[in-house]
């Protein structure tokens, strides 16, 4: 699966209130916006890009872009770039943290296959605390992300194994095996 955003009108709904959007129905707060390419002016042929925009204003839950697969893939990559900055929304909120992650069966939080957690001066792995990821995290500048996984040895007692590609720089020498706390929901 591959989108780049283009195809979608300016503010266009990634909800399911968008027929054309293929997200999950999970996906809440999340719009396409334009902002100009890098060195362009906005307007013009090659000048424009497209973005899924994210914010996080729910009292009850968060701002999210899900997709979801009909079937697990046992092995696979997802390759992402993302822009945030250090501002919170409004004057009197604090600076949320971002994720990127991936799951199976389970879209909690303490069952996913990884969850990276992207702070306001750094990166950490969810329930991976001894895995330092040195990689600095700079607000305000266009990260690329890469995890890949691989469960075609996974059991519901053998973790999937994972590894994350920060700006082009591996946070592990080698792959790590996924904290999920139920193995059985990220098997396949």
């Amino acid at each position: 699966f591959e989108d780049d955003f283009e195809g979608y009108a300016d503010g266009a709904s990634l909800d399911t209130d968008n027929a054309d959007s293929p997200y999950n129905s999970s996906t809440a707060e999340a719009v396409v916006e334009f902002i100009p390419a890098q060195g362009g002016t906005g307007t013009g042929s090659g000048n424009t890009t497209q973005v899924a925009k994210i914010t996080d204003n729910m009292t009850d839950d968060a701002g999210e872009l899900r997709y979801k697969f009909d079937a697990g893939i046992p092995q696979g990559k997802l390759t992402v770039s993302f822009y945030k900055d250090d501002k919170a929304e409004t004057a009197d909120a604090v600076a949320k943290d971002a994720y990127i992650g991936l799951f199976g069966e389970s879209t909690s939080t303490s069952n996913a296959i990884v969850d990276l957690r992207i702070q306001a001066d750094k990166f950490v792995i969810r329930d991976q605390d001894d895995i330092d990821v040195s990689v600095p995290f700079t607000p305000g500048a266009w990260t690329d992300v890469e995890m890949t996984w691989d469960a075609s040895a996974a059991t519901d007692s053998v973790a999937p194994l994972v590894t994350i590609t920060i700006g082009g720089t591996s946070v592990t020498t080698d792959a790590f095996s996924s904290a999920s706390s139920s193995l059985s929901d990220v098997m396949t």
